[in-house]
């Protein structure tokens, strides 16, 4: 008998959280902010493999007394030479929450943005924490398939970059059956043997990570190569998709 209050304790109380989740989300959202817009706001179904975050793999030790978190999140990513970036941090799991900066012309070198979690994040329940949010820069607009090395921090940023994360999610109406995948220096011939393969079936609409181990890995660019199968109802559809990074190992 205790055993079953407690069930339905557990019950009505995961309700009334669903019930604040989607009243916080209903009240935040996507809009201007000033120097960058925030809030929750739909996704569009996407027919390929979406890229959620291709960002420097980075585990904060937050609430330290010697080092107190700041209530700012902050993004660095690197430029080779001036251009045009467009940045998405967002959330994969839980929230549609995005954040982007309005400032499209970034110079070459290290940049620095932050934004206060106060108006949007710091509402949402369970309260995201960096590690639920991915974030990617995209050398020449939104819609390039070129990447600049990006990380997600609130204190201090690793000095050294020796890992990177990337996130990507399936379509909604298909799972990827097959995955694989390679980064190797722009130039010169893919490592024969070297592809990394991702066991199992990637569900269709979840997200799903892989990681690069960048440590002793020179500046310069570098291509990642992805191969795959997608079901589909009708017919089962090959996938290759390329993007190019530039890695610049120290972080300034």
């Amino acid at each position: 008998m205790r055993h079953k209050n407690w069930v339905t304790f557990g019950i009505i109380l995961l309700f009334f959280f669903s019930i604040i989740a989607a009243r916080a989300m209903q009240s935040l959202p996507w809009q201007d902010r000033g120097d960058y817009y925030e809030g929750i706001k739909g996704r569009e179904t996407e027919a390929h493999l979406e890229l959620i975050s291709a960002a420097i793999f980075h585990r904060e030790k937050l609430n330290n007394e010697a080092t107190p978190s700041s209530n700012n999140v902050k993004i660095k990513f690197y430029l080779p030479e001036d251009d045009t970036v467009f940045i998405s941090v967002r959330t994969f799991s839980r929230y549609d929450y995005w954040m982007q900066p309005k400032q499209k012309e970034w110079k070459r070198s290290w940049n620095l943005f932050s934004w206060s979690r106060a108006l949007v994040l710091n509402h949402l329940r369970p309260e995201p924490q960096l590690q639920d949010l991915g974030a990617v820069a995209l050398i020449g607009g939104e819609y390039a398939d070129t990447l600049a090395p990006i990380v997600l921090y609130q204190t201090q940023p690793p000095s050294q970059i020796t890992e990177y994360r990337f996130i990507f999610r399936p379509p909604d109406t298909g799972d990827l059956l097959e995955f694989k995948w390679i980064c190797y220096k722009l130039g010169e011939n893919p490592p024969v043997g070297e592809w990394n393969s991702e066991p199992g079936r990637k569900p269709a609409g979840s997200p799903f990570d892989f990681f690069w181990n960048c440590v002793n890995k020179e500046e310069g660019w570098y291509q990642l190569n992805m191969r795959g199968r997608l079901e589909f109802p009708a017919k089962d559809r090959e996938l290759e998709m390329t993007y190019r990074l530039y890695h610049q190992p120290s972080i300034r």
